[in-house]
């Protein structure tokens, strides 16, 4: 969907200055280059210490950098009720159901 993917791609221009280390199976911590902020990233449980990819379901920067050190593509972690598919299946549905 438009909206959804124009924030992921915002999220992953403001991703440049920011690392991530590996940790331990999908944990990583992420650090900010110039203030050395750092978040917590977990990729098999969806969550990051700064909560905007638990409260919105859309990938933060700092999940970003997660996502492109395992070499994947941040779309992929963007939740299912964003999808076009998902869309057009609710709608499908709201249709034939009323």
């Amino acid at each position: 969907m438009p909206k959804p993917n124009k924030r992921l791609d915002r999220e992953i221009e403001k991703s440049g200055n920011w690392f991530a280390v590996w940790a331990e199976d999908g944990r990583f911590e992420v650090t900010q280059g110039f203030t050395m902020d750092k978040f917590i990233v977990d990729l098999t449980n969806h969550t990051c210490t700064c909560y905007f990819w638990d409260l919105v379901a859309i990938p933060c920067r700092h999940v970003v950098v997660a996502i492109n050190y395992r070499i994947e593509q941040p779309y992929d972690f963007v939740h299912a009720y964003y999808k076009r598919e998902t869309y057009k299946s609710l709608l499908w549905v709201t249709i034939f159901t009323h």
